[in-house]
């Protein structure tokens, strides 16, 4: 009989322990000194740190999703509505560095070298960037972003006043 966690078979894992590390995930709220709300449910059904961290996980998808489905809980608005305007920042970043990358391959070598340093130092720079942002939004932290985030914070703050209140149960 297999535990948790060992494979039953050749890649199956035990359906107990995925249930189990769903519960807790789902359950469990941030660490100490938390400054978010963290057991408010909406539309989605998770908890306000949990739906503020998967609005980073596909980025504008997501991020559109959560804005729907949870627009009544201030959390995790701006947690999408940040997840939205950062992916439109990192879009125009990867467009101006698409054209001095262009630029840049007109010089032999050097240019190549030094257009895949930027392109690669981004690329590390963009993925600490959205790890970070999720840890912060599971610890229900409402970290801004400098360009963007005092623009979503004033984005969600007048969607106080248009957003109806959530119905009650």
């Amino acid at each position: 009989m297999a535990g948790p966690g060992i494979p039953l078979r050749s890649g199956e894992k035990d359906p107990e322990l995925f249930s189990f590390a769903l519960e807790v995930a789902v359950t469990t709220p941030p660490g100490p000194g938390a400054a978010g709300p963290t057991t408010a449910t909406g539309g989605s059904g998770l908890p306000d740190h949990v739906a503020g961290t998967l609005c980073y996980v596909l980025g504008p998808i997501t991020g559109i999703l959560f804005f729907v489905l949870d627009r009544h809980r201030p959390f995790v608005r701006f947690h999408a509505l940040q997840a939205i305007g950062i992916t439109i920042v990192w879009i125009a970043l990867s467009v101006v560095l698409t054209i001095v990358g262009m630029a840049l391959a007109t010089v032999p070598v050097l240019g190549w070298l030094l257009d895949v340093l930027l392109v690669m130092g981004l690329s590390l720079l963009g993925f600490a960037l959205w790890i970070w942002l999720m840890v912060q939004a599971w610890q229900g932290k409402r970290w801004e972003f400098p360009v963007v985030g005092p623009q979503v914070t004033r984005i969600a703050s007048q969607m106080d006043n248009l957003v109806p209140p959530a119905p009650k149960a």
